[in-house]
């Protein structure tokens, strides 16, 4: 989760650099996190059979959402947030209190999607006002990130052999785009 604080740092870099700076991360998560204690990260299943997708397909994500909207950085930086704090306060909540399970997927729970919208939302909204100051109001941006969020959750919990690392911030971002779109109409 603390890594996507990073997507706060979109505010002040040009499309370019941080396209860079995703690069860099991709590469040093490919090559230099394994072999110095990266492999600590991984799952149970994951040393299982030798690597983790995950820790590789994050970076990725980061660098398709910035090469996909470079003209529109907030809505990768928003989008950014919804994963990791969506997901990962949705673990927490999910096992502890999560008795009923979703009917579609009997892993995830109704309270686990439930703090995965609560905390994507605001890492949306949040990350959205941060990046473009004075381009949102706080409601556009609230509603915004919910709509976001809920998509995101969504996508979660539909059990599918695409990577959520791909699948959420793919489709969420372009949900959050065409929002975005519709922002001036929104005013009274």
């Amino acid at each position: 989760m603390a890594v996507g604080g990073f997507a706060f740092l979109l505010r002040y870099l040009a499309p370019l650099w941080s396209a860079v700076v995703a690069l860099g991360a991709v590469l040093f998560n490919v090559l230099v996190l394994p072999r110095f204690g990266g492999k600590k990260l991984w799952r149970e299943a994951e040393t299982a059979r030798g690597g983790s997708w995950g820790i590789i397909l994050y970076p990725v994500r980061v660098l398709l959402l910035i090469l996909v909207f470079h003209r529109r950085l907030e809505v990768a930086a928003a989008v950014w947030g919804v994963h990791p704090l969506g997901d990962g306060m949705a673990s927490r909540p999910g096992m502890a209190l999560g008795r009923t399970k979703l009917p579609w997927n009997r892993k995830k729970s109704w309270m686990g999607s439930f703090a995965y919208v609560l905390f994507g939302t605001a890492g949306a909204a949040g990350l959205l006002l941060w990046t473009a100051p004075g381009r949102y109001q706080i409601a556009f941006a609230v509603i915004a990130g919910l709509a976001t969020a809920l998509l995101g959750a969504a996508i979660e919990s539909i059990p599918q052999e695409l990577d959520d690392n791909i699948s959420v911030p793919l489709l969420a971002g372009l949900l959050l785009f065409c929002i975005l779109l519709t922002e001036g109409r929104w005013e009274a």
